[in-house]
């Protein structure tokens, strides 16, 4: 039954989404969406969380700097990597539930969030973070982003990324984003999620993706994603199956604004 509810929410989510779009509204600054995605593999800080494909839906709603969102992972096999509970085929395993102030001063862009972790049918443990975030509008856009732990270890993350997009209006307006980020983590937070106790470099991930508009209110994104352990300690634990992890996925990107 909860198997049901979930794949049907989803659904109708997404028929609300399309019927929204259809009738968009007059730009007041109110903005919803919706992203259907797939993924052939769910990694998380570098650690390889399940092996498998996963359905990873979101729904979110903006107004005036402010988004909430809420953004699941839903299992399509019976493979849990690291799960002691009782998750199966069709059950979402873990709920995150974000609220994000976003703004600008002149080329500085800053965020500030709170994020609820959620991890149904496992034997992980809920846990909450709040983060900033800065990023300067120049070329390849640094950004560095602080989370702090609030229950599950009381650490620190901290990721340094650059990102550039590039416009191919000769491909249907569609734009090619790349980006590569490098995450470091305190001893709380290593110890915690990658069982060695130190301040450490983590992982690196990098991604590259194709924007393609469909109409004004949809996009279809496919991606290509690497994700890599760093510390040779944390490698040597044999966090997940594998430290060095590529996968892909689609996304079919939904929003409006009323």
């Amino acid at each position: 039954m909860k198997k049901m509810w979930a794949l049907s929410t989803c659904i109708i989510v997404l028929l609300l989404s399309f019927n929204i779009n259809v009738n968009a509204g007059d730009g007041t600054g109110l903005s919803f969406g919706t992203d259907i995605a797939f993924n052939s593999k769910y990694l998380w800080r570098g650690i390889e969380s399940n092996e498998d494909p996963v359905f990873q839906p979101d729904v979110w709603m903006s107004y005036g700097g402010l988004t909430a969102t809420v953004w699941g992972n839903l299992e399509l096999t019976n493979v849990h990597n690291n799960h002691d509970g009782d998750g199966d085929t069709g059950d979402f395993t873990e709920v995150d539930y974000t609220l994000d102030y976003s703004g600008s001063f002149d080329k500085l862009n800053y965020s500030l969030g709170y994020i609820y972790y959620d991890f149904p049918h496992t034997g992980f443990t809920d846990t909450h973070e709040l983060y900033v975030s800065a990023g300067y509008d120049a070329l390849l856009s640094p950004t560095l982003t602080v989370y702090r732990d609030l229950r599950s270890n009381d650490g620190f993350y901290i990721t340094v990324g650059l990102s550039h997009d590039i416009e191919l209006k000769q491909l249907f307006g569609s734009t090619f984003s790349t980006s590569a980020t490098v995450g470091y983590a305190t001893k709380r937070m290593t110890k915690y999620y990658y069982g060695e106790r130190k301040d450490t470099f983590t992982d690196i991930l990098v991604s590259a993706e194709l924007s393609v508009p469909v109409t004004s209110s949809i996009a279809v994104i496919p991606a290509v994603h690497y994700s890599g352990l760093l510390d040779e300690g944390i490698r040597d634990k044999g966090v997940g199956d594998k430290n060095d992890n590529l996968w892909f996925g689609i996304n079919i990107a939904f929003s409006w604004e009323i």
